[in-house]
Formats: structure tokens, sequence, C-alpha cells
């Protein structure tokens, strides 16, 4: 997860090859998932390898729109946990490895918190903090089945 954070093409190439030479997880837990037939599942971790793939893809750290963050800007609650996230992220990026355990855990909850906020969540989505959920799915569809993602 700190490969997320950092900026650089030193982080990418760092990813790559902790990935090259370990089991990919998200697909470990793609096929758990199956044996265990836990159809839900097991889309929640394709979803996730997909975003994981998506971000490496375009970079971290993307800017996001200007169009999320003024909608992100409209509510105070929203601009305050932003800010905070925005903060603690440049405190993991400035800390030693050592130091970024606690900040990491400290993200993860906040990003939880985050995750609960209407406003918020397609900017989470966007960056790679969260994934689409299926609810979320369902709920952008209204209950139509006819889709293919």
């Amino acid at each position: 997860m700190d490969f997320t954070i950092q900026r650089d093409v030193n982080s990418l190439t760092h990813k790559q090859a902790l990935v090259g030479q370990s089991a990919d997880m998200y697909e470990l837990g793609f096929k758990l998932s199956l044996k265990m037939n836990d159809t839900k599942r097991s889309w929640w971790w394709l979803q996730q390898g997909r975003a994981r793939g998506l971000l490496d893809l375009l970079g971290f750290g993307a800017d996001i729109p200007e169009s999320l963050i003024a909608d992100i800007s409209r509510d105070q609650t929203s601009a305050e946990l932003w800010k905070q996230e925005s903060t603690l992220l440049q405190k993991i990026s400035d800390a030693s490895p050592l130091d970024r355990f606690q900040l990491r855990a400290d993200l993860t909850e906040l990003q939880r918190r985050m995750s609960n906020i209407p406003s918020l969540y397609p900017a989470l989505v966007y960056r790679g903090a969260q994934s689409l959920r299926l609810q979320r799915l369902n709920d952008m569809f209204q209950g139509r089945t006819d889709v293919v993602c």
C-alpha cells in the first residue's frame, strides 16, 4: 500500500518487482472465493484487481477531476475529511518506512469514515482507496439486470 502514496517511477518499479516475486493476491483471493462458491466475494476480488491494475496504468496519485473536488467542497464535513486525508497522505509520503505503519492505520480508519459519505465516495473510488461495491452497482442501475459491466 505504501507504493500507492509515493508519486514517482521508483515506487512503480518497486511495486512491479514485489508483485513479480510473489503470487498476485487479487487473483488468489478471486480463486479462493470461487472455490468457496462465494460469488459476491469473488466479484469483489476481481474488481479490486482491476482497479489496482488501472491505477498502476494511470499512475499513482492521479489528480482528482475538478467536478469531484467541487462536490466535496460543498459539504463542510466532506471538505474537512478530505483535508485531513491530504495532510495524512503527505505525512506518510514524508515519513520513514518505520513510522508509516501507524500512519497507514490512521489512513485506513479515516478512509473507512470517508467511504460512508456520498460526496467523498466517487473520489475514493477514482483514486483507488475504494473499489466499486456490489450494492453501489445495484444502486447505479436501479435494479436493471440487462447490463454488462
